[in-house]
């Protein structure tokens, strides 16, 4: 059983000791089930909820809303820390779409994501970041139906050729969070048309050219974007997209219930790639 206020003053030093200056950091967090205690930060933890609550996969009301909280007093807390502000200082903008931001010059991006109790957060210097986490228990229970919906006809065949259905639940949301990875990074989120990003998984599993391509966007997209898919946490798939200065490889961390924290581990992990930039590639629904 996890001792609860030994959990947030553990939680509360972890975020003291935990770098943000390495070019990336990606983070997961197991949020406690009965929330952090610790300090808020500030009335634009208030506002930053608001924002980032129309911008989320999930409902986020009574417990999701609640762990939602969590997460973005994490956030604060450290963006306040690296940036040398308290959380009612920092200068949240949110883009057309809700997506919360922080202005240019402070040279730091940063997304987070959610998934029932867990929660992914990933900062980059001087660049922009699209994250995104699904845990098994949200799969689609008609994965075929679903890739039909949101996915290209060549991406929902990579589905169909699933042998048992377990497989294709895994097959939709290896794509699934590539895509939204992408579409948060571009700074839409679900707002974006999904049809305009391509992901090739059978070249993405065999390193070949191209895996991941997106139709227009040339101005947004430069030569530096990247992303990465990985699976963790008995079937748990992330992924992130984006660019950032230097190009190092992402710091994993886990923070765990207990406040505690560490490297990620990591089950699976495809190589990370550069997304192509496509003038015109034929993307069509299946009927």
């Amino acid at each position: 059983m996890v001792d609860f206020p030994a959990a947030e003053e553990a939680l509360g030093k972890s975020l003291g000791s935990i770098p943000l200056d390495s070019g990336f950091t990606f983070l997961v967090i197991d949020t406690p089930k009965r929330g952090i205690q610790f300090e808020q930060t500030g009335a634009a933890s208030k506002t930053l909820r608001h924002q980032t609550s129309r911008w989320a996969t999930e409902p986020v009301d009574g417990e999701g809303d609640r762990r939602g909280q969590d997460i973005h007093c994490i956030r604060n807390r450290l963006l306040g820390r690296h940036l040398g502000l308290s959380g009612a200082e920092l200068p949240f903008v949110q883009n057309k779409f809700g997506k919360p931001e922080l202005p240019g010059q402070y040279g730091i991006g940063f997304n987070a994501s959610r998934s029932g109790p867990l929660a992914a957060l990933a900062f980059v210097r001087n660049g922009t970041v699209g994250i995104d986490i699904e845990r098994k228990g949200i799969y689609p229970s008609n994965p075929f139906l679903a890739a039909s919906r949101f996915f290209t006809s060549q991406e929902a065949e990579w589905v169909d050729r699933a042998v048992v259905l377990e497989e294709a639940r895994q097959r939709f949301v290896q794509i699934w969070v590539l895509k939204e990875a992408v579409s948060k990074a571009l700074g839409y989120g679900l707002a974006m048309d999904w049809q305009a990003i391509r992901i090739n998984m059978d070249a993405l599993e065999t390193s070949g050219p191209d895996a991941i391509s997106i139709r227009g966007f040339e101005k947004e997209i430069g030569p530096s974007w990247k992303a990465e898919l990985i699976r963790i946490n008995n079937n748990t798939w992330t992924a992130w997209a984006g660019s950032h200065d230097g190009l190092s490889p992402p710091d994993y961390i886990q923070i765990h219930a207990d406040g505690t924290w560490g490297p990620l581990d990591i089950q699976e992990k495809y190589p990370v790639y550069e997304i192509a930039r496509l003038k015109s590639i034929f993307c069509t629904r299946r009927n």
